[in-house]
């Protein structure tokens, strides 16, 4: 299989089988891979405010609890859908280029 690298080169990769739009989904699944660092970022938010704040359960509203679980998931998703026009081959896997 070849892909066309971020430089215009056409690359050949010994066993590889895939096309442009796999290599997209590929980069479209890696990129949504920052939903767990944003989860995990607004994880620490709340233990931050909780343990060192000392804020108490109750304080928070289903609204806060809300944004604190789905917010993350909604960026994820947009940041690996934005990313999917930039993804291009490369000879370590399918990364984002110009």
């Amino acid at each position: 299989a070849s892909l066309v690298d971020i430089t215009g080169i056409d690359i050949k990769f010994h066993g590889a089988h895939g096309s442009h739009a796999s290599c997209k989904a590929q980069g479209f699944f890696m990129h949504l891979g920052f939903t767990s660092i944003l989860y995990n970022l607004c994880l620490s938010i709340y233990y931050i405010i909780v343990i060192v704040y000392g804020w108490r359960e109750s304080r928070f509203n289903k609204r806060m609890k809300v944004l604190f679980l789905v917010m993350p998931f909604v960026m994820g998703i947009c940041i690996a859908s934005f990313a999917v026009p930039f993804i291009r081959a490369s000879p370590v896997g399918c990364v984002l280029g110009s």
